[in-house]
C-alpha cells in the first residue's frame, strides 16, 4: 500500500487570509479600545503628528491606504511563501516506512499516530494535523500540517503500521516454528 499526503493548498491560502483578516481585525479593535479608554484613538495620534511643525504631512486617508496596501502584499507575500515550503511538500506512505519530503522513517520508529484539529480555524476549516509519535531518532514527532480528513488519514496509516507489524511477527513465528522443527530431528 503507497499513501500520499499533501497539505490542501486551498485550506492554506484560506488559513492565511483569516490571520490577515484577524490581525484587521485586531488593529480596528485596538484603536476602539483606545478611542474609548485613554479618549484618542490612531486617528487622533496621527492628527496630532500632523499638527505638529517638525514637517511631517500625515494624510490620513492615505495612510489607510497604504496600511490596505501593506496587508495586502504582506498577505499576497505569504500566499507565496506558503506555496513554495507548504504546498511542494508530498508525504509517502509505503510498505515500511513513511517519507517526510526528504526524510525516511521505518515504521518500526513509529510509536504512535494521531490527528489533531482542535483549534478553531481547524475546524473552521476542517483541516488538521497528523502527528507522528517517533523513538529512537533524534526528533520525538513529526507532522504533516494542512491536511483534509486528518483522522481518516491517520487510520490509515495506524492500518499500514499494524499489517507491517503484523508481518514481522508472523514472519517471526514461521522462522521460530521452523527453528523448533529442524531442531526436534
Amino acid at each position: 500500500m503507497v499513501l500520499e499526503i499533501r497539505p490542501d493548498m486551498a485550506k492554506v491560502v484560506a488559513w492565511i487570509v483569516m490571520v490577515m483578516i484577524g490581525l484587521v481585525i485586531g488593529m480596528f479593535g485596538a484603536n476602539a479600545l483606545f478611542t474609548y479608554f485613554a479618549g484618542f484613538g490612531f486617528d487622533q495620534i496621527l492628527k496630532d503628528l500632523n499638527d505638529l511643525q517638525i514637517g511631517l504631512n500625515v494624510d490620513i486617508s492615505r495612510m489607510a491606504i497604504h496600511v490596505w496596501i501593506a496587508l495586502g502584499m504582506i498577505t499576497i507575500g505569504s500566499m507565496f511563501v506558503a506555496f513554495f515550503t507548504i504546498g511542494r511538500k508530498k508525504f509517502v506512505v509505503s510498505e515500511d516506512s513513511v517519507d517526510f519530503g526528504g526524510r525516511t522513517v521505518k515504521f518500526d520508529n513509529i510509536v504512535r499516530v494521531n490527528s489533531d484539529s482542535s483549534g478553531l480555524a481547524d475546524k473552521l476549516l476542517r483541516k488538521g494535523t497528523i502527528v507522528f509519535e517517533l523513538t529512537g531518532l533524534d526528533k520525538q514527532r513529526m507532522n504533516i500540517d494542512f491536511v483534509d480528513r486528518p483522522r481518516d488519514i491517520a487510520r490509515k496509516v495506524s492500518d499500514a503500521i499494524n499489517e507491517y507489524r503484523m508481518r514481522i511477527f508472523a514472519s517471526y513465528a514461521d522462522q521460530n516454528r521452523m527453528q523448533r522443527i529442524v531442531d526436534s530431528l
